[in-house]
């Protein structure tokens, strides 16, 4: 059986590749800040929605997101 690490080790031959998983790296690290920081902030979607200044449909984004 392949292991991922070995199909990651292939693909990253690749410049193309390399690049486009280094921008998606970047992006879920701030993502996954994001997420923590609300986590220990524990807002409702309400409260939520009013700090970034959208409607009540913030939760509905987020769900579409996953």
């Amino acid at each position: 059986m392949t292991r991922l690490a070995d199909i990651k080790k292939r693909l990253m031959a690749d410049p193309e590749f390399e690049r486009e998983y280094a921008a998606a790296d970047a992006e879920f690290v701030v993502i996954e800040a994001l997420v923590r920081a609300r986590t220990a902030a524990d807002p409702s979607q309400a409260e939520l929605a009013q700090r970034i200044g959208t409607g009540p449909d913030s939760g509905r984004l987020q769900a579409e997101r996953k």
